[in-house]
């Protein structure tokens, strides 16, 4: 598992499973790395790692994301699953907002409930409440929409029927330094530079120079979240 602020209930995890896994089948079913992947990221990121080599790093990512232990991963990594998850999660919400509750909902069976769809990502109703349970204190409510206090994803029958990405994003990617403006690095004071607490490796990141293979290296946490 990768290591984040938070750690992941079940039903994001799956989440970010799927998000993950999708590219590489979008990639797979293309067969064409140059074409696939400009859906997902821009050319400076493509070329950064090459094409090939960008899917290796998406493949690794997943190991890491499935492990039993806990990984943290490089800013480089964190930067292509940052670009994964907005992406994906809009492909995911476009693609069952094609459900109502006027379709037919026997696609399968998981838990003992119906779930609305068979490429819909599937969680039992323990899941479900432990979820809740999770984020009750820890999201912000975005009152330009209908969501109820401290929703993050909605639920119809036992799939996920709609990932609220800007709250997503604001659980998991607290730090975004690299999408800090190339130019705007290099002006910064020594001042600056401590009060925004830029982390090491930033300034080859946000230059989109091609890592070396150490760079890229998890690293084994024991006792992750061990306060939460």
């Amino acid at each position: 598992m990768i290591l984040w602020e938070q750690k992941p209930t079940i039903v994001e995890h799956k989440i970010m499973t799927q998000l993950i896994q999708s590219v590489l089948d979008f990639v797979d079913c293309i067969d064409d790395n140059d074409e696939s992947l400009p859906l997902y990221f821009e050319d400076d990121i493509i070329k950064m790692f090459g094409a090939d080599n960008l899917v290796n790093h998406i493949k690794d990512i997943l190991k890491i994301h499935t492990s039993k232990d806990v990984f943290k991963i490089s800013m480089y990594y964190e930067l292509i699953l940052n670009r994964i998850f907005k992406v994906g999660i809009d492909l995911y919400n476009d693609k069952m907002s094609d459900f109502n509750d006027t379709d037919v909902i026997d696609y399968g069976k998981f838990g003992g409930k119906t779930h609305i769809s068979e490429s819909g990502i599937c969680v039992t109703d323990d899941e479900i409440d432990e979820f809740h349970d999770h984020i009750e204190d820890t999201c912000i409510r975005d009152d330009d929409t209908d969501m109820e206090e401290g929703d993050l994803i909605t639920f119809k029958q036992n799939t996920v029927f709609h990932i609220w990405d800007n709250i997503f994003f604001s659980s998991f990617f607290y730090d975004e330094d690299f999408d800090l403006p190339a130019d705007m690095y290099t002006k910064l004071t020594d001042e600056q530079f401590s009060a925004l607490g830029l982390r090491e490796g930033t300034f080859q990141v946000v230059n989109r120079m091609t890592p070396h293979k150490d760079e890229l290296k998890p690293i084994k946490i024991e006792n992750p979240w061990s306060e939460q």
